[in-house]
């Protein structure tokens, strides 16, 4: 009975070893065997995970997960190979540079990230560049944006808050760089279209002993040879909508009023030397605060007299400073000599200007050393307005008022009676803010 207790006990043991072998050499030999080469295909089954190692079974470096397909990694390591993204393989992620990364999209790198280049390269280092050439469109209208920025405002319940859609934070100078935040090169039609207000808040450091341009505008024109050629550091190019009720003003330049401080002289507007001409202003343009030359073309033939000039309206003060007149045809009377040019009002026909038939004729000179043809300079021509020789103010309040042309005579004509402009009256004013 002891005898067969051993004999049991050994085969039992036999059976175990040769179980634990079945069970591990199965194991063993798919770890040293397992190949997949161009011919062959590797399945797993029913959400099997697949595992890759570095070494025997202790460092994972990734894993499929079978139920999610979802590939999750510990580090890859592409050397400088391509990533594609798209079933085509036109879009792909690049790093075959050293430092740089490549984004293509249909073909082309499209941008391009870059890390910091090394100090003296020498070189224009651009570290994020969006790079495209637009397609060759042949019909419709085509928008093609390099950077769209879209953004939408919540709203918010309170607090504080500002949106922006590029941000460029302060930088500390550097007196061996020229810090530019936004540089546009050359072969645009429009360098910047800002279609809402554009706010500039640069203030100058405090004693800077130097000048400060808060907004500079500086260019060279070029060395023209030919044709004719107009060159404008800033143009306002304005159009008035047709608005239909309230009280509207559109101003090209606004200065608003400021508050003095005596240490300091306050410009609005400061023109330096070397221009042939400091201001233009069209004739016939009326200034608030500045002198306005208005121009008044009359054809007697033709035009009925009165013939208003101006209209000084109610609520308004012009200061008058003087009123010429320039003969350019002839007053003709068929020998009678009693044509008249009056320039005045209601108060006085002839308070501005005063001509009779002598002084209506081209080649009639006012004053000594005048050139021809011009009225308005000696005691005879001027108005009883004009007399004393200060101007005159007209100040409207409850009325407007017309400054007016009169012109009388026996047969009264011109000696060309197809010319369109016989005389131009001209009103030199200042109209009062």
């Amino acid at each position: 009975m002891k005898k067969f207790g051993l004999v049991l006990t050994v085969l039992l043991v036999l059976m175990v070893s040769l179980v634990a072998c079945e069970i591990e050499a199965p194991e063993e030999r798919a770890r040293e065997r397992i190949s997949i080469d161009a011919r062959d295909d590797a399945y797993l089954f029913n959400g099997a995970d697949l595992y890759v190692y570095s070494d025997d079974h202790s460092t994972q470096k990734f894993h499929v997960d079978g139920a999610t397909g979802n590939v999750v990694g510990l580090g890859y390591d592409f050397q400088g190979g391509v990533l594609d993204l798209d079933a085509d393989n036109d879009t792909s992620i690049t790093v075959d540079t050293d430092d740089q990364l490549d984004i293509e999209l249909g073909g082309s790198d499209q941008v391009v990230l870059k890390a910091v280049a090394a100090a003296d390269s020498a070189a224009t280092n651009e570290y994020t560049e969006i790079a495209f050439t637009t397609p060759v469109d042949t019909t419709g209208t085509n928008t093609h944006n390099a950077l769209t920025i879209d953004l939408a405002v919540g709203n918010a319940t309170g607090g504080t808050n500002s949106l922006r859609g590029i941000q460029i934070d302060n930088i500390t100078g550097d007196a061996q760089v020229t810090e530019t935040a936004i540089n546009v090169g050359t072969g645009f039609d429009v360098g910047l279209a800002v279609g809402s207000p554009a706010d500039y808040t640069y203030v100058q450091g405090a004693d800077s002993a130097g000048t400060g341009d808060a907004l500079e505008i500086a260019f060279t024109s070029p060395v023209d040879t030919t044709g004719t050629n107009t060159h404008n550091a800033l143009t306002i190019d304005l159009a008035v909508g047709n608005a239909t009720g309230g009280t509207n003003t559109l101003t090209g330049i606004q200065i608003d009023a400021i508050s003095g401080d005596a240490q300091v002289t306050e410009q609005a507007i400061n023109i330096g030397s070397g221009f042939a001409t400091g201001i233009k202003v069209p004739q016939d343009q009326e200034n608030i605060g500045l002198p306005t030359i208005l121009s008044v073309d009359i054809d007697i033939d033709n035009d009925s007299s009165p013939y208003t000039c101006a209209t000084v309206a109610d609520g308004e003060t012009w200061f008058v400073h003087t009123v010429y007149a320039n003969v350019l045809d002839n007053f003709a009377t068929g020998g009678s000599n009693d044509a008249t040019f009056d320039v005045g009002d209601g108060g006085d026909q002839d308070g501005l200007l005063d001509l009779d038939d002598a002084e209506l004729q081209t080649a009639d000179v006012d004053v000594t050393g005048g050139p021809a043809g011009w009225q308005g300079y000696g005691s005879d021509t001027i108005g009883a307005y004009m007399a004393a020789g200060a101007g005159f103010v007209y100040s409207q309040s409850g009325a407007a008022e017309t400054i007016d042309c009169t012109f009388a005579g026996t047969g009264l004509a011109s000696d060309t009676a197809d010319s369109s402009t016989d005389i131009t009256v001209y009103i030199v004013y200042t109209r009062l803010p």
